[in-house]
């Protein structure tokens, strides 16, 4: 399960997940690693846009 909360700098965190995905898919369910993306189109605005990341935590069921 992966879920993220993001908001606009400034403003409140939500209460709730802003996405949430699960997949019980067992081909998936194997050790590996962890990686972060972060992605922007070009409607964002202006640039650069500064991305950060907290409380990252990965947990092995």
């Amino acid at each position: 399960t992966v879920r993220t909360k993001v908001w606009p700098a400034g403003s409140a965190e939500p209460s709730g997940w802003t996405y949430e995905l699960s997949d019980s898919t067992l081909a998936n369910q194997v050790a590996g690693g962890v990686m972060l993306r972060s992605f922007g189109a070009s409607t964002i605005g202006t640039t650069p846009v500064l991305v950060g990341y907290d409380d990252l935590k990965v947990i092995e069921p």
